[in-house]
């Protein structure tokens, strides 16, 4: 009876080692997953700050390119910036070159406003998606 009250003993510790260990991994896993939970609402929160600072450069671009082709188009008045032309009926030469220089840089931009609408479509949605996610 001695060979087998041991192996009982050695089976017995072998089995709350084994379940120890179990318990071990299982308050592990839950750090671990604890963890991931408290990250990702920040993580996704970033984004959608990072996704709605590039909606609101899409929007003033979009913007930018309507004013552009109403001024190409004759100027539609209530697009204009509401400066009044000097008494010679022209602005002042330094508001001429400020205005010529922007108008060349932004033409250099070849913006495509349906482009933009698009990308401003796309970014709305993921935005949603992960306000979404978020909620």
């Amino acid at each position: 009876m001695g060979v087998l009250e041991q192996r009982i003993i050695e089976n017995s510790d072998a089995s709350l080692a084994n379940a120890s260990f179990v318990e071990m991994q299982e308050v592990s896993y839950s750090k671990e997953l604890a963890h991931v939970v408290a990250v990702i609402p920040k993580i996704l929160a970033d984004e959608i700050t990072m996704l709605s600072l590039h909606n609101a450069k899409l929007e003033k671009e979009l913007q930018a390119a309507r004013e552009m082709m109403n001024s190409k188009n004759g100027g539609n008045r209530k697009y204009n910036d509401g400066k009044s032309p000097s008494r010679r009926g022209r602005l002042n030469r330094r508001t001429n070159d400020a205005f010529r220089m922007l108008r060349d840089e932004f033409d250099s931009w070849n913006i495509d406003p349906d482009d933009l609408k698009i990308e401003f479509q796309v970014r709305k949605q993921q935005e949603i998606s992960l306000e979404t996610a978020l909620a």
